[in-house]
């Protein structure tokens, strides 16, 4: 119950952050907070979409094709959340050690709790 319920906050929680990033970032609503009334945002492609309705409630050119990126990261997130105990240690591959974007300074070999690679995961990439 405790992970099924760690999981729906992170879910949420990962749709409260791209949507305060759009916010924040690309300057999303109106000038007026009370109008509610979006403008354009300065991204090529984007959607919100209900979790519980499935009903988009904002989209700009989403049947577009865009590469992944930080889509990948917040799929992996939700894997990691489903699959693992965050207490759990995970032993770095050699692999994961040169992959570029977010850099937290693994070295093949490490052990590192599921939770400390989820937050690391989770800082902006270059």
């Amino acid at each position: 119950m405790k992970i099924n319920i760690t999981v729906k906050f992170f879910k949420c929680f990962f749709v409260i952050m791209i949507t305060i990033f759009l916010t924040l970032n690309n300057k999303v609503f109106a000038d007026e907070l009370n109008s509610k009334e979006f403008i354009d945002i300065n991204v090529p492609s984007a959607i919100v979409i209900d979790f519980e309705t499935g009903r988009v409630l904002f989209a700009k050119n989403a049947d577009e094709r865009r590469p992944m990126a930080s889509l990948t990261k917040i799929m992996t997130s939700i894997l990691l959340l489903e699959n693992c105990d965050m207490d759990e240690l995970i032993e770095v591959p050699g692999e994961a050690t040169w992959i570029g974007g977010s850099e937290v300074g693994l070295k093949k070999g490490d052990k590192v709790t599921a939770r400390s690679l989820l937050y690391g995961m989770l800082l902006p990439s270059r």
